[in-house]
């Protein structure tokens, strides 16, 4: 596919030695994966080799009319052109305290609907969500060259996003990127792999751009048919969500804890880690969420009884009880049951179980792997929707067969 053309500049850059000043074309490059490439032209033939054989690994590219500063490496090189991309993006450009409202796309979320509930409308793939004195509008893909350039089997754009001020005012850019941040982990909670926005463009009053993002942030492909704890049918259940993390951020710790759980949750999909290295991680979301309900947010024990006085099953058992999630094996997960009525284990217990022949490997015995698995992912949605204050109906990963549709209210409504 070709690139998307997203800005022209100059640059400043030096290789070997040579300081030059010199013309850049910003484009979006969406394959293998979407990445930001700037495409810097007019430079002598010998400058691509210095820059490929030369000592340094890293150029630092000043974009002259955007006014910014980026760590980059060397990408390419053909004819007199020279591409580099950046070590991180998005690439924030400009700066303002006067945005009327924000315009973004969405990158690999998910087709869903809002057939139910008070969201309800006649167009069922769009969806208003008004938390934490913002409005944030989610209709399908707008008509534009770049998003149909931005279509591939592994990502394209999904939805077109605007965002304002429930109240109408103006707004910071600053404040528009922790809007954006909160979006990020929610599109991402519900989807079960990051989602980003791209071609994010701020607008004063006037309707003129004068803040945007060049670039689309961390991203996963769409590979895994598992689904998650989000109904595509009710897709109405993401104001909630984006309303529980609009309050979780009160506190700087407790946002940390979703988003570091958030982040494990994210890399144990079966497309990700696997099954196996899977259970792994979301043991440690699981006790990292654990720990902060515990230790940090009641101080209910202190660091040390809880690390040393509990064992991992006997940690995992409180969060799990906390939150009046049942402890018994759920019934859809059949080979589990199986195994468990062998071992005498609850649900805790399987999962905590299942950690030790995974990392200490002696004779590693047969187990439900999958059945271990999905429990794990259903402790730790469970839990995040807790913490989240959510009440609403989820879709049961633990079910066999789980239907679109079908969903239920969370344990603790």
């Amino acid at each position: 596919m070709p690139d998307i053309h997203l800005d022209m500049d100059e640059v400043d850059l030096v290789i070997g030695g040579d300081a030059q000043r010199r013309p850049c074309e910003v484009v979006l490059r969406t394959e293998p994966h979407p990445h930001l490439v700037l495409r810097v032209s007019g430079l002598d033939p010998f400058a691509g080799l210095r820059a490929a054989c030369g000592p340094d690994t890293r150029f630092s590219l000043h974009v002259v009319n955007a006014g910014v500063d980026c760590e980059t490496f060397f990408a390419g090189s053909g004819d007199d052109v020279l591409e580099f991309s950046p070590f991180t993006e998005p690439i924030i450009v400009g700066s303002s305290g006067n945005l009327s409202c924000v315009r973004f796309d969405l990158v690999n979320f998910l087709s869903f609907m809002v057939l139910y509930g008070t969201s309800a409308s006649k167009e069922r793939d769009r969806l208003d969500i008004t938390a934490g004195g913002w409005c944030i509008e989610i209709r399908s893909p707008r008509q534009s060259p770049d998003v149909a350039t931005f279509q591939s089997p592994l990502y394209s754009v999904t939805q077109s996003c605007t965002m304002r001020r429930s109240d109408g005012a103006t707004f910071s850019s600053d404040a528009a990127q922790d809007v954006l941040g909160v979006l990020h982990e929610a599109f991402s909670f519900a989807a079960g792999r990051w989602v980003a926005p791209a071609f994010v463009e701020g607008l004063a009053g006037g309707g003129e751009t004068v803040w945007k993002a060049w670039g689309t942030g961390r991203l996963r492909p769409d590979l895994s048919t598992e689904g998650t704890w989000f109904d595509l049918h009710n897709g109405g259940t993401l104001a909630d969500v984006v309303s529980g993390l609009f309050d979780l951020r009160t506190s700087a710790e407790r946002a940390e804890a979703f988003r570091t759980a958030l982040y494990w949750y994210v890399r144990s999909g079966t497309d990700a880690a696997g099954v196996d290295g899977g259970l792994i991680l979301l043991q440690a979301a699981l006790e990292r969420l654990s720990w902060q309900r515990f230790v940090i947010d009641r101080g209910m024990f202190s660091a040390k009884r809880f690390g040393d006085g509990f064992r991992a099953h006997e940690r995992l058992r409180l969060l799990v009880a906390d939150c009046r999630v049942p402890l018994g094996i759920p019934t859809g997960l059949t080979e589990l049951t199986s195994e468990a009525t062998r071992r005498g284990w609850d649900g805790p217990a399987a999962v905590a179980a299942a950690r030790n022949p995974l990392v200490h490997p002696r004779g590693l015995r047969p187990l439900p792997w999958y059945d271990l698995w999905r429990l794990a992912r259903w402790y730790v949605e469970l839990v995040l929707l807790n913490m989240l204050g959510f009440v609403g109906e989820y879709s049961n990963r633990t079910l066999a067969p789980r239907w679109v549709g079908a969903v239920e209210r969370v344990p603790w409504a």
